[in-house]
């Protein structure tokens, strides 16, 4: 259902994120969930790019440091804060999860930081090395894994026959999954009317 000011398909109008980014509503809603994820993405360009100018300028041992790279990392740390600020000041969900990762946002942000750093660090020998393993694991698994899965068999060409058979998994034998996957099949036949 489209909210006023909005066309159907048309995203959530600036005006409302806007207006969700400045208010002080306690509630999460979609457009505080679609102004984080946009946050998110900000958050991520501005860390990638203090990590530029980290690695390429200030990461010098003994070198004179321009102001220049000073200065645009300090423009990029005040811009990562402020997105992180923002990111603090929507509402989050008192939903009980199994598993919530720790000081959100703090955490995930630090954590952002530091990988890409260690990412930029990495010489241009280890980034052919991994788009080659890559390459090669995309090609195992879309040219055989995803052809030859037991999820794929199962959920896409189930056993009709009703008799009990047996497979071997991981060295186990498992008995009766066709007999399950009939009655399966089975519950969602409509039933004979006479």
């Amino acid at each position: 259902m489209p909210l006023s000011g909005e066309k159907a398909g048309s995203g959530v109008p600036w005006r409302l994120l806007w207006e969700q980014l400045i208010s002080r509503d306690s509630t999460p809603s979609n457009i505080s969930s679609q102004l984080v994820a946009m946050l998110v993405i900000v958050l991520g360009v501005m860390i990638i790019c203090l990590n530029g100018v980290i690695v390429a300028e200030l990461d010098t041992a003994g070198e004179v440091i321009p102001m220049w790279a000073i200065v645009m990392a300090a423009i990029f740390g005040l811009l990562v804060l402020l997105t992180l600020l923002c990111i603090v000041l929507q509402p989050q969900s008192t939903e009980k999860m199994s598993f919530k990762v720790p000081l959100v946002p703090f955490l995930p942000t630090i954590s952002m930081f530091v990988n890409i750093y260690l990412m930029m660090k990495l010489d241009s020998a280890t980034w052919i090395r991994f788009a080659v393993w890559m390459a090669i694991g995309f090609l195992i698994y879309f040219g055989y894994g995803v052809w030859n899965s037991n999820e794929r068999r199962v959920y896409h060409f189930p056993q009709t026959s009703t008799s009990t058979s047996t497979r071997s998994l991981a060295g186990a034998d498992y008995q009766g999954i066709n007999a399950s996957e009939q009655s399966i099949n089975d519950d969602k036949l409509p039933s004979k009317v006479d």
